[in-house]
């Protein structure tokens, strides 16, 4: 073994092993390194000079206090399960390598190899593992949205997860910065969620390509999941980290966190089912032709988390293989998670258990009166704006035709009367489920009952300001 030395830009000297481990295209060389108290890192040297490396550089400062704190106390927290860089080597203003930790075995299969969130997106694997690493996931990037910084377009290549204790951890933390303009990670996070959920060894391109078509989204979908999933794929207001984990945990755990819901994960592995026979072939998945869903139109130009799943993916899965780069762990405290200013706080999962108990029923109503019997409907206290969807239903219902028009047929169909009214023809009635978020957007089912004895069923979601129905989005499910 050949050694030398670096010198980063904190002052510390580090021995380096200067046999490669390897070396990763578009990265660069990695090597073994140890710190001044012995401890083993990793040294990247950069293939290409970071020019402006002020970001790096903030980053390292982080690092190294979170580092320090997270070897000191074992590891535990949320700031722990995200790689940081630790130092720098410069030339001149430019960033010539990183000095990073090496993950911890636990995160590493039998062979070494970086475990990463592509081998948890598969069908076989158990449906309440890949939700408590999900909401887990969700943790991390909540805490960087927090506090201001933008990793990039995450992929399951670039982050690792164990089971036991439950625990994810994000990849390539010199890659961190602060957000620049609208920049953020949110619609990343979201296909992340996808993936874990509905697993078909799929690209994000897939996903994103599937959002466009109707019916992605399996019939039965708990509302508050639902609405985000539709609002992430409407490119609108992509819903924020601390949105999913707070889904994820109302859908699937227990009120206090400590057991999984049979009913919701029921419906995951159903899901996955069909998919459960998958083969996969660099890296993507097929079942046999005759059993193959229709395909799909190709992905539009243009999309950013496309276009970075073929290269930033595939580098930092290299890297986790080669490696194993990471640092700390933060295992799953008996903590509950808060959304807004908590974002770090772990959340109460507890694998191989199962809730002796039901989800709480939603709140739904089937309307085929007039609009105060749709109010009435709702148990408990009534949602102002689900009460809007119900009585726009019921007023369509009477063929109250100016009265659905006020309170949502105008944006239903774009401002066109003609069209609006030739919608009821042939139609009987309909009848509506809602399921209220207590925000504007609300979650619907919707069975339209035809004249000739047929019964169409949509889903789908409305959004209401004020009285009325100012947008309406919903999709055949049979």
């Amino acid at each position: 073994m050949r050694v030398g030395s670096v010198i980063g830009g904190s002052g510390e000297r580090y021995g380096v092993d200067e046999t490669s481990l390897a070396v990763v295209e578009g990265v660069g060389g990695l090597y073994r390194c140890w710190d001044a108290r012995g401890r083993e890192r990793v040294y990247i040297r950069y293939e290409q000079r970071i020019v402006d490396g002020r970001w790096v550089r903030a980053a390292a400062l982080h690092g190294r206090a979170v580092v320090w704190a997270a070897e000191q106390s074992g590891g535990v927290g949320v700031e722990g399960a995200v790689q940081w860089p630790l130092d720098t080597m410069s030339v001149g203003n430019a960033v010539a390598g990183v000095i990073m930790p090496v993950v911890p075995a636990r995160f590493r299969t039998p062979d070494g190899r970086g475990r990463t969130l592509q081998s948890l997106c598969a069908p076989q694997r158990d449906a309440a593992l890949r939700v408590a690493v999900l909401i887990r996931v969700c943790d991390i990037f909540a805490m960087l949205d927090s506090d201001g910084f933008v990793y990039g377009e995450p992929t399951p290549g670039s982050i690792v997860w164990c089971a036991d204790p439950v625990d994810a951890y994000l990849l390539g933390g010199d890659r961190l910065r602060p957000p620049r303009g609208a920049e953020c990670d949110r619609l990343g996070v979201a296909v992340l969620v996808f993936r874990g959920l509905f697993p078909r060894y799929r690209t994000s391109a897939d996903v994103l390509r599937e959002w466009s078509e109707p019916g992605c989204l399996p019939v039965g979908l708990a509302p508050g999941l639902r609405v985000l999933f539709e609002r992430a794929s409407s490119g609108a207001e992509t819903p924020e980290p601390t949105e999913w984990r707070s889904a994820l945990m109302s859908t699937f755990l227990s009120p206090d966190g400590s057991a999984f819901l049979r009913g919701p994960l029921r419906l995951l592995d159903q899901h996955a089912e069909f998919f459960r026979d998958t083969v996969i072939g660099l890296g993507v998945a097929s079942r046999r032709a005759a059993d193959a869903p229709a395909p799909h139109q190709a992905l539009e130009p243009g999309s950013s988390v496309g276009r970075v799943a073929a290269t930033a993916g595939v580098v930092m899965a290299l890297l986790a293989g080669a490696i194993g780069i990471g640092m700390g762990t933060a295992v799953l405290s008996n903590r509950s998670a808060q959304r807004s200013s908590d974002a770090r706080a772990p959340v109460s999962v507890f694998l191989g258990t199962e809730a002796a108990i039901t989800p709480e029923p939603v709140r739904t109503a089937s309307v085929t009166g007039g609009a105060s019997d749709a109010v009435d409907a709702l148990p408990g206290s009534s949602d102002p704006y689900a009460a809007v969807v119900q009585a726009y239903v019921a007023a369509s219902n009477r063929r109250d035709f100016p009265m659905a028009w006020e309170l949502g047929g105008r944006a239903i169909e774009g401002g066109d009367w003609d069209r609006f009214v030739r919608r009821f023809d042939g139609l009987d009635r309909e009848v509506v489920t809602v399921f209220p978020t207590g925000g504007p957007t609300v979650s619907i089912h919707l069975d339209t009952y035809r004249s000739d004895g047929s019964v169409l069923r949509f889903d789908g979601f409305a959004v209401v300001s004020g009285s009325a129905i100012v947008a309406w989005s919903i999709h055949r499910v049979s």
